[in-house]
């Protein structure tokens, strides 16, 4: 009998050289993954899972974490710094800004000098209450007891002789020269504003709004030239001396910070926005409590008006420049002092609004997640890095980084999730579902705080404040 004929099956052996991590589409490489958990690409080509992490402590309610050299947060109405006590603020979610030895905290508006310890405002405020006086003076406060006030000048001046002249509007000092047989004019001319404590708040060159002065001249932004515990000195004149009585009205002295949405640090200045009031600022040269400082220098202060429609959504310095973002456009700053300070605008993808957190430089380049999808931004323009995390509309995000990976913590709608993108092998990995508030780097470690209030570490350091950790 003549049995069937089988025909042998050829065997074939596919070798996967590398893992190609997470791809979230239809359709996907044989050595990638249409869904994970907690994987890595630590250990890139192979396949590996995430390290542990650590847990170091919890929190009652936890409004930031930042880092200044140590870890800074906020709990309940608790500024700590370094796992000590600082001092008090409003229980509120903060944004924090460092600036040499300063960290200076929003919307409360106070600093902190992790040198000398000092805690203390931005702003200060100081109204009269006893009267107030004021005096023509030269620069150094002395006052000016012997001049002749009128439309013309001395008939017979003797040498150095000081004439108000009035002939004008504002009127003119004037000092008689005898070399040159003539009136000279006194450049700057300065008033004494003298009342108890007056300026015991205040420094010199402080910018201050002054208020509630009967003569309105002085019902404006001024910079002290000069204080003391009583008195401040300001650019101005008057044609004689005069009291204002406590009785006729107080006489406010404010230095006052803008509101701002968002804020960042470059070149030893604080930079921030308004989308309220449609501007951009930035401090006085190495000093956060003074926004309204206009002296024509190259340490003043700065304020310009933004045209673009829309609310700002983010803020950070980058390769140099300051980045204000709105979600359609990217405002550049470009120059050293106020006198050549420039603003460009890109428009491109800038960063989804209530992504803020998720701006982050990883190697030179900025990462954060557009209404589009996550973007590397190299200083030219955005570049989609996202397409294999799906379809998914992604909100919410929070972002950090730890060597050559960006960490992002996002909500599709539906749940939150924490994918980690290595920025040198080009593979996106999903960790799990943590929803991570903040993240905030020191050394080698990534810490986050999550939504059951815990402080984390990224890859399992458990050293940290000699605390006793757990794990998961």
């Amino acid at each position: 009998m003549q049995k069937p004929y089988l025909s042998s099956t050829q065997k074939t052996r596919n070798m996967i050289a590398g893992f190609g991590g997470i791809n979230h589409n239809l359709v996907i490489d044989e050595n990638e993954f249409y869904d994970q958990k907690n994987m890595t690409a630590d250990f890139y080509p192979v396949l590996s899972p995430r390290r542990k992490r650590g847990i170091i402590r919890t929190f009652a309610d936890p409004h930031i974490l930042y880092t200044k050299d140590k870890l800074a947060w906020v709990d309940g109405t608790k500024f700590y710094y370094n796992g000590a006590y600082v001092g008090e603020v409003e229980a509120s979610d903060k944004q924090m800004c460092k600036i040499g030895a300063l960290l200076v905290i929003f919307p409360d508006k106070k600093v902190y000098n992790t040198e000398d310890g000092t805690f203390e405002d931005l702003e200060a405020t100081f109204e009269t209450v006893a009267d107030v006086s004021y005096t023509l003076c030269s620069a150094d406060g002395t006052a000016y007891e012997d001049y002749t006030v009128g439309i013309t000048a001395p008939d017979t001046p003797s040498p150095g002789q000081l004439w108000l002249d009035t002939s004008q509007s504002p009127a003119v000092l004037k000092q008689y020269s005898e070399t040159y047989t003539a009136w000279t004019a006194i450049p700057s001319t300065y008033v004494k504003i003298a009342s108890e404590n007056i300026g015991k708040l205040f420094s010199k060159y402080d910018g201050v709004r002054i208020s509630g002065s009967t003569d309105e001249q002085f019902n404006t932004n001024m910079v002290i030239q000069e204080r003391g515990d009583g008195y401040i000195i300001v650019i101005g004149i008057i044609n004689a001396p005069f009291n204002q009585p406590a009785d006729s009205g107080h006489v406010t002295v404010k230095r006052i910070v803008p509101d701002m949405d968002f804020v960042t640090e470059q070149e030893n200045r604080i930079w921030g926005c308004s989308s309220k009031n449609h501007e951009i600022y930035c401090c006085k040269l190495g000093d956060p409590k003074n926004w309204n400082c206009f002296m024509g220098l190259s340490s003043d202060s700065y304020a310009a008006t933004i045209g673009s429609d829309g609310d700002f959504t983010g803020a950070i310095s980058h390769l140099g420049y300051v980045l204000f973002l709105k979600e359609d456009i990217i405002h550049k700053v470009y120059g050293t002092r106020p006198a050549n300070f420039q603003i460009s605008d890109v428009y491109a993808r800038g960063v989804q609004k209530g992504s803020e957190r998720s701006l982050v430089i990883v190697n030179e380049t900025l990462f954060y997640l557009s209404r589009n999808g996550v973007c590397a931004y190299d200083g030219s323009l955005p570049v989609t890095i996202s397409q294999k995390l799906g379809t998914a509309f992604w909100s919410d995000a929070v972002g950090g980084t730890v060597g050559s990976k960006y960490y992002i913590s996002m909500n599709d709608g539906n749940k939150w999730s924490v994918y980690a993108f290595d920025t040198e092998m080009n593979v996106w990995t999903k960790e799990d579902d943590v929803h991570a508030k903040w993240f905030s780097r020191v050394g080698n470690e990534l810490y986050f705080v999550d939504d059951k209030n815990r402080l984390c570490s990224v890859n399992g350091t458990t050293a940290l404040y000699n605390l006793f950790c757990s794990f998961f």
